[in-house]
Order: structure tokens, then sequence, then C-alpha cells
């Protein structure tokens, strides 16, 4: 599952990436493209596995495009001179937004979690077993 689950997230955020370039997509506000995170996110919560799949992807697929989309928004407008500096603030707000994220998660963990979910919960009733190489 979660290798499945993994390739999606490399072909979305790879596609997303390289999308911007071949399509022209650059004119578009990055803000649209959170209508994709929102319908991946929706896939997700549903907790159907194959949805997961599709959910990762499109969120993934959001978040390759916006990076894309801002960095070559850096490239064509901000003086070369100050591009490192662009980009790099850039990508340090992003970084804040991925700590943030996976910080929450601990406050939306019960609603998420309120049923029964082997895939995105682990509790004491339903851990992952041990390796047999794994010493306990």
């Amino acid at each position: 599952f979660f290798s499945i689950y993994s390739i999606g997230t490399f072909i979305g955020d790879t596609a997303g990436r390289k999308i911007i370039y071949y399509f022209h997509l650059s004119k578009i506000h990055p803000s649209y493209y959170l209508i994709l995170s929102i319908s991946g996110a929706f896939c997700c919560i549903l907790k159907i596995p194959f949805l997961s799949w599709i959910g990762i992807f499109l969120i993934f697929l959001a978040n390759g495009l916006i990076y894309a989309a801002s960095t070559k928004f850096i490239d064509k407008n901000v003086d070369k001179m100050f591009s490192l500096t662009a980009i790099s603030f850039w990508l340090f707000i992003g970084d804040i937004g991925s700590v943030t994220g996976s910080n929450v998660w601990q406050i939306f963990q019960p609603v998420v979690c309120s049923s029964h979910s082997d895939y995105f919960c682990v509790s004491s009733t339903n851990s992952p077993t041990m390796a047999p190489t794994m010493s306990i």
C-alpha cells in the first residue's frame, strides 16, 4: 500500500514541476492549484485505499505545480542578483508550512481515526507487527 502511495507522491510532484514548463500554466494564479490539493485531501479522508492513491497524486501534483510556478515567477521577475535570496526565502516559507502541517496532525488525529483505519492510524490494537529480524 505505502509503496504505491509513495510512487503516487513521486509521480505527482515530478509531473507538476514539469507540466508548468510544457503547457505554460504559469499564468494561472497558484491559488487555483489548491483545488487539486483539496480534492486530493478529500480522497484521502474517505479512507478508501484506491482513492488515497489518487488523492496523494493530486496533492503532490498541486505541490509541484505551485513550486514550479513560483520559481518560474521568481526567475522571470526578480533581478538575478537577488534570485538566490528570493528562492531561498520562498523555500523557507514552504518548510514552515510542512513543519506546521506535520505538527498539527495530533490535533486532527482523533477526527481522522474515529473509525477503524488500518492504513492511517496505529494504536495498541492494530499496531504493526515487528519484523522477524528485529530484536526486542
